[in-house]
């Protein structure tokens, strides 16, 4: 057998130890992908095949000329879901961390391009019966995906599941579409299986609307602190760039300059000290009293999360005003900044005095409590977000433009349009409407579906740290978690019962 494996972003110290345990276990050929001199300290000595994605940008730079005949054979084999483009607005790093390395857009279109080029000849060559990325959505995850799926690879995302304890999932699109939790879900629909199966279920869903808890990975101590950018991070980081060479050339677009980086955060937090004051005296803690309202959460840009799962909505400005002319006369609609973007916005505060013209429409301070707005909401509207999941578990009404998760649960109104807004609403308001009555038994049955079809385990290097995911508890949990979604067995008990975490 033979596994692939993205070398690239912050998560790839612990999948180099699944990988190496992998190989070690099953004798499996690794493959691995790698961006420039990133992580090439740790790969030394590993009995891997490396191929070096920024070595190959580099080399076809100059003299790779994107031509009509080309992006029309990609738009053909790839383009029947949205603009390509879209692959690279959609990125961070090229579009606003790293974007003077691509300052002009003919370089976005010939970056994306090559990658897509890299990508086909990649899976020709190697065959790899899985493939395996952490999840970062950025331009080369995204494009390898989309170029797997059309070779019938199988390419597993692995994302931070929504739980208040540490789990991942496995996902095979970048559309956030849980495939073997869908499955599980659509089978467990059609039998009334005994209530002990759904105990533990129906005991998370108890418990958070007793106790709303975050999801894990929002709780964890935040990997790009005040305290660590100016000490630790900022060390470690400098041996990385300076010593071990990262950052090198146009092509490794994904790590920062290192004084950029600095210089950025010490920005976002001299503006997060002065929009304290902003929202002090323009945003609301807590719910408001005498009057009816929808709760509409902000999300993180430029992200996958936004521009991709809910594209055709992510003008998050424009989204607000569309849902604000929908709402009745009687009803005014609450914003709530995300806590990671305030002070990452563009400019001050222009861009939530755009927000607080409209009439109908008061802002939430970041830090007010989410799940008090939520249910005390007549309703949430969102493009893409956590927020509509934690609203189906506090059992409050979800409307839904984007892609999410929780979508294929059926307990919410997914809409295409505006002009579906102004009519769902008006029936959610009604004093007449309801539930469904079978709302909590489907709901148990979902959550049911994603405790079976998720595994215990840290996997997000930004909120957790290195330490954190590379303790020797939860690389055994990853790599029974992975070998489990290879089909693999083995006498240790890989794949057989995950020990939870």
């Amino acid at each position: 057998m033979k596994i692939g494996f993205e070398f690239i972003v912050d998560e790839t110290p612990l999948m180099i130890s699944v990988a190496e345990k992998l190989r070690r276990e099953y004798s499996i050929e690794i493959i691995g992908v790698t961006l420039g001199n990133r992580f090439k300290h740790l790969l030394r000595n590993k009995k891997f095949t490396l191929v070096n994605l920024g070595e190959f940008l580099n080399t076809q730079w100059e003299h790779y000329k994107v031509t009509e005949k080309e992006m029309l054979k990609l738009e053909e084999r790839y383009g029947d879901t949205h603009n390509l483009r879209l692959f690279v607005d959609a990125d961070r790093f090229t579009t606003d961390i790293n974007k003077h390395k691509f300052p002009s857009k003919e370089k976005k279109l010939k970056l994306l391009c090559l990658h897509f080029k890299f990508w086909e000849e990649f899976f020709d060559k190697f065959s790899c019966d899985y493939f395996y990325s952490t999840g970062a959505a950025f331009l080369s995850s995204l494009i390898s995906i989309a170029v797997a799926q059309r070779r019938g690879v199988k390419y597993r995302l692995c994302y931070a599941a929504s739980f208040n304890e540490p789990r991942v999932v496995f996902v095979k699109n970048y559309f956030d579409k849980w495939e073997d939790v869908n499955e599980l879900y659509e089978r467990v629909k059609k039998y009334d299986a005994h209530p002990e199966n759904f105990d533990e279920a129906m005991k998370f869903i108890s418990h958070f609307r007793q106790q709303p808890a975050r999801p894990s990975f929002s709780k964890a101590p935040k990997f790009y602190s005040s305290a660590t950018i100016f000490a630790k991070e900022f060390f470690r980081r400098l041996k990385w760039i300076y010593v071990d060479g990262w950052g090198r050339g146009r092509c490794d677009y994904i790590t920062p300059p290192l004084f950029g980086r600095v210089f950025l955060e010490a920005k976002v937090i001299l503006k997060r000290k002065w929009l304290n004051f902003y929202f002090h005296s323009n945003a609301l803690r807590i719910p408001p009293n005498n009057v009816e309202y929808v709760f509409l959460p902000l999300q993180i840009q430029p992200e996958a999360t936004c521009d991709i799962w809910g594209m055709y909505f992510s003008h998050q400005i424009a989204f607000i005003e569309n849902v604000a002319k929908s709402l009745p006369f009687n009803v005014i609609l609450c914003v709530k900044e995300h806590p990671y973007a305030m002070g990452r916005r563009k400019g001050l505060k222009g861009y939530y005095q755009a927000i607080r013209r409209l009439s109908n429409v008061e802002l939430v301070h970041p830090l007010a409590d989410t799940y008090e707005f939520i249910k005390n909401a007549k309703a949430v509207v969102i493009n893409s977000s956590t927020v509509g999941w934690e609203a189906l578990l506090l059992k409050r009404p979800v409307i839904a433009f984007g892609e999410a998760f929780y979508n294929h649960s059926s307990l919410l109104y997914k809409l295409d349009t505006f002009s579906e807004l102004k009519k769902t609403l008006k029936q959610i308001l009604s004093p007449e409407w309801q539930f469904p009555k079978d709302y909590d038994e489907k709901l148990t049955k979902f959550v049911y579906a994603l405790k079976e079809k998720t595994f215990p385990g840290l996997i997000n290097a930004y909120y957790w740290g290195e330490r954190e995911l590379l303790s020797e508890k939860n690389v055994e949990n990853i790599y029974r978690a992975l070998a489990h979604d290879c089909g693999l067995r083995s006498q240790n008990g890989a794949g057989e019962s995950l020990e939870t975490h």
